[in-house]
C-alpha cells in the first residue's frame, strides 16, 4: 500500500529503500526476525512490548511521544499507524517537508534502535532523537529549493524552538511525577530490562502520592542520629554490630 509514492518523497535513496521495506513489513525487527531463526528476545528495545513493526515506529510510547512535536510542528494529527503517515505521501507537492520529517523521523527512530541492538546505546530520553532529527533534517536542506527551502527551515526554527521545553516522555500529569519503585524493581515487575523505559501499561501504574509522602531520605531521616534511632528501635542495638 502506498509503495510507488515511496519513491517521490524528498528523502536520500537509502531512505527510500528503508521506506519501502517498513510498507511491506520487511523491516527486520525481531518478531520478523523470529520468523526466519530463533530468536531469544523479541521484546522492544525501548520497552517490553513485542517488536513488531507496528509497535517500534508508532505503537510505543517513544515513538508515540515523538510523532506528538511533528505533528505540533505541522498542525496535523500523525503517527497512529503507518496509513496515517502514508495518506500524506499521495499529495506529496503539497506536504513534502512534512513527508521529509516524517521519513526523518522513522529513519532516525531506526537507526537508534540499531545502535541500541549492536552497539549497546542507552535511552536517556526523546530530546536525544529529536536533536539527531533536527541535524538530519538540516543536512537533507540540499534536496529542497525555493518555497519549499522556506518552509523546510521554518519548521526547523519550530523543531529547534521545542529542544529548549521540557521532555514530554514521562507526561505531564501529576500522576507521573513520583516512581514510587526504583529501576530494578520496574525491571523485575514488569520483564524490562535494565535501562529500558517502561511500557505504557507499567507506566499507568505510578499513582499520585499523597501530599505528605516523603519523596527522599532527608524527608524520612533528618539526621544520621534519627536514622540510627529508628533502626535500633526495629531490630534492636546488636543490628550495627552485624
Amino acid at each position: 500500500m502506498y509503495t510507488p509514492i515511496i519513491w517521490d518523497i524528498c528523502v536520500p535513496p537509502r531512505v527510500h529503500i528503508f521506506l519501502w521495506l517498513l510498507s511491506n513489513n520487511k523491516t527486520l525487527t525481531r518478531t520478523n526476525l523470529a520468523k526466519r531463526r530463533h530468536v531469544d528476545d523479541t521484546t522492544c528495545l525501548f520497552c517490553s512490548e513485542q517488536e513488531t513493526v507496528h509497535h517500534l515506529f508508532f505503537e510505543c510510547c517513544v515513538p508515540k511521544v515523538l510523532w506528538t512535536y511533528i505533528s505540533e510542528i505541522f498542525h496535523v494529527a500523525l503517527g497512529t499507524d503507518y496509513e496515517s503517515i502514508a495518506r500524506w505521501w499521495i499529495s506529496n507537492k503539497t506536504y513534502k517537508v512534512m513527508n521529509c520529517f516524517s521519513a526523518a523521523l522513522m529513519w532516525c527512530l531506526w537507526k537508534f534502535r540499531n545502535e541500541m541492538c549492536f552497539q549497546g546505546k542507552i535511552w536517556r530520553g526523546e530530546k536525544l532523537l529529536l536533536s539527531r532529527l533536527y541535524n538530519m533534517l538540516k543536512s537533507w536542506r540540499i534536496l529542497f529549493v525555493d518555497g519549499d527551502l522556506d518552509t523546510l527551515n521554518q519548521a526547523l526554527s519550530k523543531l529547534q524552538h521545542m529542544l529548549q521545553q521540557p521532555p514530554r516522555l514521562l507526561g505531564q500529569s501529576q500522576e507521573y511525577s513520583i516512581m514510587w519503585t526504583s529501576s530494578e524493581e520496574t525491571s523485575s515487575s514488569t520483564g524490562a530490562l535494565p535501562g529500558r523505559t517502561p511500557s505504557t501499561s507499567a507506566r499507568l501504574m505510578v499513582a499520585e502520592a499523597p501530599a505528605d509522602f516523603p519523596t527522599s531520605s532527608t524527608d524520612l531521616f533528618p539526621s544520621l542520629d534519627a536514622m540510627t534511632s529508628h533502626v535500633s528501635s526495629s531490630f534492636g542495638s546488636g543490628f550495627w554490630a552485624l
